[in-house]
């Protein structure tokens, strides 16, 4: 079995082996092929997207030597049968031996397209997560060829997709916790993504971490006026004051329990008829904060 991981630093791995390749661009080259597996790229087209400033000839002489070396490793683990050349154009050998974190990467996000945040099973949820963590580092770190850029960042709008949806899936959930750290992995993507700092927010007042929501509205007033000198939009600001008041705002829905009761039946009662109201009180304030998204 290959695994080709592109994710980070390229690795190619065979039975658990890394396998040092015989040049950088080698093993670009790899990743290249892995990043168009659905097309067959042309000798010419791979030349001047490696070479853009040679001339043709040489160009495709270094291509030879490049491939020549691609080959060389492929070989010496037996698997010189991943890659094809036929008529003028090179492609990967689509086959169950191979498996790559980009190509599984893709597939997840595919999946995605047809998921909605409140009607969605866990096991679809956790196949999205698992998409989310295969991405351990930037695509193809270390290379700095154009024709990559498109790709890192279609990735990262990806990602930016997922992160937002396993964040939105879990607040809606009061999972909080689960909402934070996927808040968390989008504001270290994007630490201007207001919509993530107001998650992190309603999380950490839903926890009863008042001062925690106070202090992450600070740090996106500051990102916001350091970065863009711009205040943080009226929701953000809403959320805020509300927070500040959250006492006086879940008080205004009375708790209905038994005052009187004496047995622990009674007081158990009494408990799950207070969560029921702050979960009622915490399901107004979130209604509140988006009602004009």
């Amino acid at each position: 079995m290959v695994r080709i991981e592109l994710f980070g630093p390229i690795r190619l791995i065979h039975d658990n082996e890394v396998i040092k390749f015989q040049s950088r661009i080698s093993a670009y080259i790899l990743g290249y092929l892995v990043i168009h597996a659905a097309t067959a790229r042309s000798r010419t087209s791979i030349a001047e997207d490696f070479w853009p400033n040679h001339e043709s000839l040489k160009s495709r002489k270094a291509l030879n030597t490049e491939m020549w070396r691609l080959r060389s490793v492929l070989s010496s683990i037996n698997q010189q049968d991943l890659i094809w050349q036929e008529n003028g154009a090179i492609g990967l050998t689509d086959c169950e031996a191979i498996s790559a974190d980009y190509t599984d990467f893709k597939i997840g996000m595919n999946e995605l397209k047809h998921l909605k945040p409140d009607a969605v099973s866990e096991q679809a949820m956790r196949k999205v997560e698992k998409s989310c963590h295969m991405v351990s580092g930037e695509l193809l770190e270390g290379c700095y060829y154009d024709w990559l850029l498109i790709f890192r960042e279609e990735v990262r709008n990806q990602q930016t997709r997922a992160l937002s949806f396993l964040m939105r899936r879990n607040l809606n959930a009061n999972r909080y916790n689960q909402a934070i750290f996927f808040a968390q992995k989008l504001i270290e993507l994007d630490p201007l993504l207001e919509d993530a700092h107001r998650v992190m927010m309603q999380a950490f007042s839903s926890l009863g971490n008042r001062a925690a929501a106070i202090h992450q509205f600070d740090k996106v007033k500051h990102v916001l006026r350091k970065e863009l000198n711009v205040s943080p939009l009226e929701e953000t600001i809403n959320l805020h004051n509300i927070i500040l008041n959250r006492d006086a705002f879940i008080a205004q829905k009375p708790l209905q329990v038994n005052k009187k009761a004496k047995t622990l039946e009674g007081v158990i009662s009494n408990l799950k008829t207070a969560e029921q109201n702050v979960r009622e009180a915490r399901r107004a304030l979130y209604d509140y904060i988006t009602k004009d998204e």
